[in-house]
């Protein structure tokens, strides 16, 4: 009986390590698949699947997941990374090993969200979907300030323009560029006509086409990126 027992125990012990080095990355491939072929378009997808035990994911468990896509489309800007950090959720094993597609994972609580965003890819975008009032627009990403330079009609004549700024969250959840300084050509305006302009040339990044509602939360420019943090809800 003992050896029985024995014999038991040790089968449910291997049955728990095979489980432990095999179910996070079988499952993380699944996601993989599946992100890559989502209308994000990654150029790349990397998964950290995270449950103890490991057995559980048998069931549709888990408790963490980070999910890296490089080179995902948002709403027709080219992300350099889109991170998602899940807590503690579930998902329909079998359908997601079958492609499923990510609607088969499920959250507990809100996904944390970190999105990069380099100056060459924000400019592309900005030219293709146009800035109110502002011609040839374009971007420079310091992490003081950001400027954002192009032209403007006035009375018929074109002229140079710049402003400096920052990237800021707005209430509903999208982006905005707030200028604190602006200059037409060589000369700078007096604050009252550059507020009075400034509200006329609001540049908005949309928030992000990701799968699920997500709200911005931060914005910050780093080394020629601009960074956006937020949460879905």
């Amino acid at each position: 009986m003992r050896k029985f027992l024995a014999g038991i125990l040790i089968s449910l012990l291997v049955f728990l390590l095979l489980c432990e080095f095999t179910l996070p990355e079988l499952a993380g491939q699944a996601i993989e698949r599946e992100a890559a072929r989502s209308a994000l378009k990654p150029g790349g997808v990397e998964t950290r699947l995270f449950a103890f035990p490991a057995a559980k994911i048998l069931v549709g468990q888990f408790d963490g997941m980070r999910l890296e896509m490089r080179g995902a489309n948002l709403g027709g800007c080219r992300a350099t990374l889109l991170t998602i950090h899940i807590p503690r959720g579930s998902f329909n094993l079998h359908e997601l090993m079958q492609g499923g597609g990510t609607t088969a994972l499920h959250a507990d609580g809100p996904m944390r969200v970190r999105i990069v965003f380099r100056e060459g890819d924000l400019n592309k975008y900005i030219r293709a979907s146009g800035v109110p009032g502002i011609t040839d627009p374009g971007l420079e990403l310091n992490s003081r300030y950001v400027k954002l330079k192009g032209k403007v009609g006035i009375l018929g004549s074109s002229f140079s323009v710049q402003m400096w700024g920052n990237f800021r969250p707005e209430q509903d959840g999208e982006i905005a560029f707030s200028p604190v300084d602006f200059r037409v050509g060589n000369e700078s305006l007096p604050p009252e006509l550059s507020r009075k302009l400034a509200s006329h040339l609001r540049f908005r990044l949309n928030g992000a086409q990701l799968p699920f509602a997500f709200k911005v939360k931060q914005v910050d420019v780093e080394q020629g990126c601009l960074v956006i943090l937020g949460e879905s809800i």
